[in-house]
């Protein structure tokens, strides 16, 4: 697929709807994009860090970093928010049965 000025490569396609998704959740995000506050690398890196459950002011939290250090926060972070941890730990269980052989 070619690129050209009038057209999107699919992965920045990709990246703009999604980002745009997350302003859903994000307004204070959306709203510094959309006033030329912060750039649109900048709102992709942070909207890519927020969790659902982010009570946070993510733009002054993020602003010491640059837009690398947002991108390795989000890695490290593996999009798990604390609710979701909270759900994996409460449903975890464990299991023992005894084999065929009679051992467990």
């Amino acid at each position: 697929m070619v690129c050209g000025p009038d057209r999107y490569c699919p992965e920045t396609a990709r990246t703009l709807i999604s980002t745009a998704k997350r302003f859903q959740e994000l307004p204070e995000v959306d709203h510094a994009a959309a006033s030329g506050e912060i750039g649109l690398d900048r709102a992709v890196a942070v909207s890519r860090f927020a969790g659902r459950d982010d009570s946070l002011d993510l733009l002054s939290e993020m602003a010491g970093f640059d837009i690398a250090g947002i991108r390795h926060l989000a890695a490290r972070r593996g999009r798990m928010s604390r609710l979701d941890e909270e759900f994996s730990f409460e449903s975890r269980y464990a299991s023992m049965r005894p084999n065929l052989d009679e051992s467990t």
